[in-house]
């Protein structure tokens, strides 16, 4: 309806495109999300002040890495971040380092990850973001999991657990939870295993 009504200046276009990107990538149209995201980041670069670019550009990452096309999901994450930095969004910039600390891992570029994770703490620490520590905890986690230092992936993923249970976050406690769940059968705790609530 936005669209149709003609009203809507580029500024705005580009984050109404944003927005109904994300939205298609939730119910899975990958497709639809894909072409949105990209005219989306379009618009917004032909904006004068390019206040959503960021934005635009998070989508299209997020996009591309649900398709597997990290080379473009991390290229995208970078630029969204200059974007951020440009604009002095630093909550912005430290989602962003969070989810490119994810491409990272997930292409086992492990140095990589532990230094987007290790600034995304930095900015969640000076910024008192206690959600932002949380994210940055999961991944930390992962990272000491997959060195072998399993007591200290569950003391991060523990105490992100109860920052995510004190904001009522279900989506977040339930990854963490997961992985505590996970961690505990690969080591063959079985009772810590049916412990995790």
């Amino acid at each position: 309806y936005l669209q149709s009504s003609g009203n809507l200046s580029e500024k705005y276009q580009s984050l109404v495109l944003e927005r109904l990107a994300c939205t298609y990538r939730a119910l899975r149209d990958i497709d639809k999300a894909e072409a949105l995201a990209n005219s989306a980041v379009e618009v917004a670069q032909a904006s004068p002040d390019r206040a959503y670019l960021g934005y635009a550009l998070m989508a299209r990452a997020a996009v591309a890495a649900e398709r597997g096309d990290d080379r473009l999901a991390i290229e995208s994450y970078k630029e969204a971040h200059q974007v951020f930095k440009d604009q002095g969004r630093s909550i912005e910039c430290a989602l962003v380092l969070n989810n490119l600390s994810g491409c990272y891992f997930s292409t086992r570029r492990f140095k990589a990850a532990r230094r987007a994770c290790d600034a995304t703490m930095k900015i969640a620490l000076e910024l008192g973001q206690l959600r932002l520590q949380a994210l940055a905890l999961t991944m930390l986690g992962e990272l000491e999991y997959r060195e072998g230092d399993s007591r200290s992936a569950q003391a991060h993923w523990n105490r992100a657990v109860a920052i995510a249970r004190r904001f009522r976050d279900r989506v977040l406690r339930f990854k963490i939870e997961f992985l505590l769940f996970r961690t505990a059968l690969e080591e063959g705790r079985t009772a810590a295993a049916r412990a995790v609530q």
